[in-house]
């Protein structure tokens, strides 16, 4: 299925390499991408562009107040701003629990060195279509 309709994503990965390689891939299969590198930029993108269907969020994205962060974008899905919250964890940080998901609207928790091109595009597929 191609998703030229205008179904958006919001990538916001601090490393360039990652987030450029998301870019790339989900671009390629006809989604638009807004990529941002930092907590502040990914607050602003969630602000002022239309709702994202996805949005894969490193949990490194933020240098000084994660929680925080992640409640502002909570609050920016409540009103619409995005309608599934992706977290991208390193495989040694798999300290989110179940309860911290619910609380910050957290719909699934990938790591980041699971995302190949194939299972980061079925990821995209699967929520895109709910």
């Amino acid at each position: 299925m191609n998703y030229q309709n205008g179904m958006s994503i919001l990538v916001a990965i601090h490393d360039q390499n990652l987030r450029e390689t998301f870019q790339t891939i989900l671009e390629n299969d006809g989604f638009e991408v807004v990529a941002t590198k930092t907590g502040e930029d990914t607050l602003r993108a969630m602000d002022i562009e239309k709702p994202f269907q996805i949005m894969y969020l490193d949990l490194l994205i933020t240098k000084n107040d994660f929680w925080s962060t992640l409640n502002s974008i909570k609050n920016l899905a409540l009103r619409g701003k995005t309608k599934k919250l992706i977290m991208l964890i390193d495989g040694a940080t798999e300290q989110l629990k179940d309860y911290e998901m619910r609380r910050y609207g957290i719909d699934g928790v990938c790591t980041k060195i699971d995302m190949d091109p194939s299972t980061l595009l079925a990821r995209s597929h699967e929520y895109a279509d709910k």
